[in-house]
């Protein structure tokens, strides 16, 4: 059911989204530098020239070493540009990348998963339950049949809210019955 454990989550790398970048105004064409820390600990400096940047930092204590990273953009649906990272090992478009002893990457390039692939469907659905809980305002142990509409909210909004906790609420069950039927056929 779940991934193969022995991938590495993308919380274990430093990354860094181009968004962020964007933000800072270093782009369009713009020649900057600067460096950024990771809340990890550790950090990057960089040089932006034009559509090119020159990533430089350790990893594993390691000494600091160079990369450099090109950029692309694409149109988006109203005449506007989104920028891209342009991954230095599989020239893919990449939004984010991750800092490794082998330069930066992608997360396809360093087979990184996201932390909730490694859920089981019970977790899954017990967290997109209490998702939902929190959206209306609610404790996830208080009872559905019990829930009040949250100030300001509409009350089409509440019901098609609640409608959807109540699917969410099912499937808990039936992934419970699932797995309690899995343990069953097990214990013989």
């Amino acid at each position: 059911m779940g991934t193969d454990p022995t991938f590495d989550l993308v919380t274990q790398y430093n990354a860094l989204g181009i968004n962020h970048l964007v933000r800072r105004g270093l782009f369009p064409g713009k020649d900057a530098r600067g460096e950024l820390r990771f809340s990890g600990g550790g950090g990057v400096r960089f040089e932006v020239h034009g559509d090119f940047l020159v990533f430089s930092y350790a990893c594993d204590g390691g000494p600091m070493r160079a990369w450099s990273v090109s950029t692309v953009t694409t149109a988006t649906q109203f005449n506007g540009r989104r920028r891209w990272f342009r991954c230095p090992s599989c020239e893919r478009r990449a939004g984010i990348l991750y800092f490794s002893r082998g330069g930066p990457q992608c997360r396809r390039c360093l087979h990184l998963i996201y932390p909730t692939s490694r859920e089981r469907a019970f977790g899954k659905a017990v967290m997109k339950r209490d998702r939902l809980f929190r959206a209306l305002g609610a404790d996830p142990m208080q009872e559905l049949w019990r829930l009040d509409k949250p100030k300001r909210m509409h009350w089409k909004t509440f019901e098609r809210k609640k409608r959807k906790l109540q699917a969410a609420q099912d499937a808990v069950v039936r992934t419970m019955g699932a797995c309690l039927e899995v343990m069953r056929r097990r214990l013989g």
